[in-house]
């Protein structure tokens, strides 16, 4: 097998986005796809034009299989997991994927997203609940959850001070959970803000445990043992970069969110290295995902040709 031009590590919608960008001029490409995407858990996926309510799942399948029965040409896909990138003296890229031979490309796109380490959020089965009824974003699944009693569990004031005035709105009841940790840094501005709410409450208490069934959430539990009855929950648990060893490996730089830093064209500071999607923003969702992707995609082709003219 020659050296593609490029490889694209990670198969869903970024990553295929890069793909169909490299493919419409004719930029010989792989992607390799782990089938392990952070919104596996999701049912549905909102706010993309056209595709409002689609499955995650159904919609990047439907996307490779366009790119394999159309593009077939300029793109192959192979199933399995990254297990470590060079950048050897010549410039080209040594990709290692399992236990296979390696192969070789000219540039890099990560598009492998992230994971989110739910189980280290410390608070019993947040698992069971995670992407039905304990979200993370309003804008992809607030109107689904609207008028129901509503907590909100995040981890600084100022956080929660840009997200509450969009959740109070699908709410029936608000109630902020400091899970017992940011309370001491309430300014008096936060306290007049969240005071202005008739239908919002601060509960300043360790979080431990939730409660329900079939991932429909009813009550979250404290550290005293008291409840509050709740029905749907937004967090961000902690998170971190899949491939990260890799990445850094490869010198790659991250910003303070420990997300890969990107140019406006997705590209790293190491050269022929570019992110897209999950791994580089807080916006997750398909809409930026596909975007960021297209952006890479064109990045690394213009690279290529230019150097070849």
């Amino acid at each position: 097998m020659g050296v593609f031009d490029v490889v694209v590590i990670g198969g869903s919608t970024s990553g295929i986005s890069s793909a169909l960008a490299l493919a419409r001029v004719m930029v010989n490409t792989l992607v390799v796809d782990s089938g392990k995407p952070c919104n596996r858990y999701a049912s549905e996926s909102h706010n993309f034009l056209g595709y409002d309510g689609v499955s995650p799942a159904s919609f990047v399948s439907n996307a490779r299989t366009q790119l394999e029965e159309g593009y077939k040409d300029y793109v192959t896909f192979r199933d399995g997991v990254v297990q470590d990138v060079k950048k050897e003296e010549n410039g080209l890229f040594k990709v290692f994927i399992g236990d296979s031979t390696p192969v070789e490309s000219k540039k890099v796109i990560f598009c492998s997203g992230i994971k989110d380490k739910v189980a280290d959020a410390g608070i019993e089965n947040l698992e069971k609940f995670w992407g039905k009824s304990v979200i993370h974003c309003p804008y992809c699944h607030g109107l689904e959850n609207k008028d129901k009693k509503t907590a909100l569990l995040l981890n600084d004031p100022d956080m929660v001070h840009h997200v509450a005035p969009i959740v109070v709105n699908l709410a029936s009841k608000l109630t902020i959970l400091t899970n017992g940790g940011w309370n001491k840094d309430l300014t008096e501005d936060h306290k007049a803000f969240f005071s202005k709410r008739p239908n919002v409450n601060i509960i300043d208490k360790k979080v431990t445990k939730l409660h329900g069934e079939d991932g429909q959430l009813t009550q979250v539990e404290f550290e005293d043992a008291s409840t509050e009855n709740v029905e749907v929950m937004y967090t961000h648990p902690p998170y971190e970069l899949n491939n990260l060893d890799i990445i850094k490996s490869l010198g790659v730089a991250l910003n303070d969110l420990n997300l890969i830093e990107v140019s406006q064209f997705q590209q790293t500071n190491v050269s022929g290295v570019l992110a897209a999607g999950d791994a580089t923003t807080r916006m997750r969702s398909l809409a930026v995902a596909n975007q960021q992707g297209q952006l890479a995609g064109v990045a690394a082709a213009t690279e290529l040709r230019t150097a070849e003219w």
